[in-house]
């Protein structure tokens, strides 16, 4: 999933300014990116539907194992969920870096070839229930989904970061407690409104990628709260010209989850659980 990221790109601005005015000249040409895409709006709206609409069963290859390049192993269907729209007409993408976390070469030992799609996580339930996928990527290990599902040891984590601007920035990371004083965001589709949420803090969502930069440098949120590698891509010119900044805050952990009537269920988590260890 290297490289699906948009970046926004703006043009036309003197690489030799900086300070004030760099910040300034930059918001210019936000500014004028915006007289043709404009603004999005806070919280859902039509970007949802059309990430969803969008988000089709996009499989991955996997090559893992020679029996998949043969197409003779046994295939398991799992859905990338906390799927994100990037705007600028680039589409859906999951925040899930699939490829670090490792997760198709540990299922190719156990004998599986791992067939990922991208689906936001109600579509993705639905599916599986109706026999079309056999299962997730979840960063969700709690107890209602035991019902459903046969759930996995924790197989890698993935790092949330604060973005914001430079005089915000912590060198030793942001706790959650500090967000709670300030006017956060999250992206539409992912999950770290939990992260917020569970702890009483207040959030608004953005619908796409590059509206996070925009909110920003206009000042319209504090920060954002996120992934390292969206913001890498995402905020790529803002977090080069030293006009926002990203601090660590925690992790969290990521997990497969089958779905109980999948044949040999449980046995293909026991089966990557001994791979774990």
């Amino acid at each position: 999933m290297h490289g699906v990221f948009g970046h926004l790109q703006i043009t036309g601005i003197p690489v030799a300014i900086s300070g004030g005015a760099q910040r300034l000249a930059f918001i210019l040409g936000i500014m004028l990116a915006c007289v043709t895409g404009g603004f999005g709006v806070l919280g859902p709206g039509p970007a949802q539907a059309q990430a969803q609409a969008q988000a089709q069963a996009q499989t991955l290859a996997n090559g893992q194992n020679a029996d998949c390049q043969r197409d003779t192993g046994r295939h398991l269907r799992i859905a990338l969920p906390e799927v994100i729209e990037l705007g600028q007409g680039l589409g859906p993408v999951s925040l899930f870096d699939i490829e670090k976390t490792g997760l198709a070469p540990i299922l190719a030992k156990t004998g599986y070839c791992a067939d990922f799609h991208l689906l936001p996580w109600l579509r993705a339930d639905s599916q599986i229930k109706r026999g079309a996928l056999d299962g997730f990527v979840s960063t969700q290990n709690i107890g209602w989904y035991r019902r459903d599902y046969y759930i996995s040891d924790r197989f890698a984590e993935i790092d949330i970061f604060v973005l914001t601007h430079p005089e915000r920035f912590k060198p030793d990371g942001y706790a959650y407690d500090d967000l709670a004083k300030m006017h956060v965001a999250v992206l539409l589709g992912d999950s770290l409104g939990f992260e917020l949420s569970g702890r009483g803090i207040p959030y608004v969502t953005l619908p796409t990628t590059a509206n996070l930069t925009r909110f920003l440098l206009a000042e319209r949120v504090d920060a954002v709260l996120g992934y390292q590698e969206m913001f890498e891509k995402s905020a790529s010119d803002a977090l080069n010209n030293g006009l926002l900044a990203m601090s660590h805050i925690g992790t969290r952990d990521l997990y497969l989850m089958i779905y109980r009537d999948v044949e040999n269920a449980k046995a293909i988590i026991d089966g990557l659980n001994a791979q774990l260890r």
